[in-house]
């Protein structure tokens, strides 16, 4: 038994089946498709008297896939050609006999005419707004597509660590810069509570915030803390944090924007650490110099 090639099977159908959908009538002009619906429509027309005459039944079985193709091709004005063209080819030039209605009954021909060019109008509609459906989802996605890209080069290019934390301490989103500053990497951070990587004696006052923030007490909150690094030494941080709620207002996660102050830090201990070590020098100076005068 013959495998299946590649073109016949399943994604591949699926693959057309979207380049269809995805179509777009304005990317041709308006007198090309207008031709196309017209040759497209006479095609159909002789395919039909080449099957049967055009008194015997279903005259209109081949217009219909005229009128379809000419729709999915060109859109409206082209279905509507299509089945206008095809009314009057298949009433009069395919019958025996120049502009001879192919039934003789005025009123016969008049209502099987209208009800083919009701039905084959309704077709065309349908195809049309398909289209125009298609066309807003694509633009829908593609504006989300964007959307995501600003957003994700926002979270990850960002000069600050960014952290989502969900309602139970888990990290559930990092970015690279906060992997940095602690030292994890980001699928070790998401095995991880906040509380894993926060210094033991700043976990109580992070979490007391982290309460008032969930019943509403605080909108947000900022406060100064230290991570733990993975190689051990400490981090201090300046952390601002805000609480998103779900679409029933029940706290869903937080974001925290996270600011590495290590050096300020340092330098604020190393000034008090001169300052004080100046004040020593000076009392022992005032010691010095009262022992002279004595």
């Amino acid at each position: 038994m013959r495998a299946p090639t590649p073109s016949s099977t399943g994604p591949g159908r699926a693959q057309r089946r979207q380049r269809i959908l995805d179509w777009e009538p304005s990317r041709h002009p308006l007198w090309l498709r207008l031709l196309v619906a017209a040759v497209l429509t006479v095609l159909a027309v002789w395919f039909r008297g080449l099957i049967a005459p055009a008194t015997s039944g279903g005259r209109f079985v081949t217009l219909t896939l005229a009128v379809t193709i000419s729709s999915l091709y060109g859109g409206l004005p082209t279905g509507a050609l299509s089945a206008v063209l095809g009314i009057l080819l298949v009433n009069f030039p395919l019958t025996q006999g120049s502009f001879h209605l192919a039934i003789p009954n005025p009123v016969e021909a008049f209502w099987l005419s209208g009800v083919h060019l009701i039905t084959q109008f309704g077709v065309i509609v349908s195809i049309v707004w398909m289209q125009q459906k298609n066309q807003r989802l694509r633009e829908a996605g593609e504006a989300a597509r964007h959307a995501h890209l600003q957003y994700t080069a926002t979270f990850e290019q960002a000069a600050a660590g960014i952290t989502h934390v969900g309602m139970d301490g888990r990290l559930i989103r990092v970015n690279q810069r906060f992997c940095d500053m602690v030292g994890y990497t980001r699928e070790e951070l998401l095995h991880l509570r906040f509380q894993d990587i926060t210094h033991p004696d700043d976990i109580a006052d992070d979490e007391a915030q982290m309460a008032q923030a969930i019943t509403g007490q605080l909108s947000d909150y900022t406060l100064e803390k230290r991570y733990i690094h993975r190689n051990g030494h400490i981090v201090w941080v300046k952390l601002t944090v805000a609480l998103v709620r779900d679409g029933d207002k029940a706290p869903d996660y937080l974001i925290s924007i996270v600011q590495d102050i290590t050096s300020v830090k340092a330098t604020n201990e190393a000034l008090r650490t001169s300052e004080r070590l100046i004040r020593q020098a000076t009392q022992l100076a005032g010691l010095a110099s009262w022992v002279v005068e004595v």
